[in-house]
């Protein structure tokens, strides 16, 4: 679905993820306990979609592209493309 809301808990943390397609580009937001954390990031393959460490969040997510290095298509998300967390966050070489 070019949209879809996704409930799920991540080491503890009530999380609502929010996936949206727009322009052909994927974005998500996340709410930690019904809390804003961030709006429509831009997700960009393999870069932490976390961008402050201050924000109300442990850990991180990513998306990874199990077939090359693309930024995701919402019509491949869990056949090529994977939305990953780290409990400890992302560090980035």
């Amino acid at each position: 679905m070019p949209s879809q809301k996704i409930l799920v808990t991540l080491n503890g943390q009530t999380c609502t993820l929010i996936l949206r397609s727009l322009a052909g580009k994927q974005y998500l937001s996340l709410s930690v306990d019904s809390n804003p954390v961030f709006y429509n990031t831009l997700i960009v393959d393999r870069i932490p979609l976390k961008k402050y460490d201050y924000l109300p969040f442990v850990g991180d997510l990513a998306s990874v592209d199990t077939q090359g290095t693309d930024d995701p298509d919402y019509k491949q998300w869990n056949t090529r493309f994977q939305l990953i967390y780290d409990s400890y966050g992302f560090k980035q070489q």
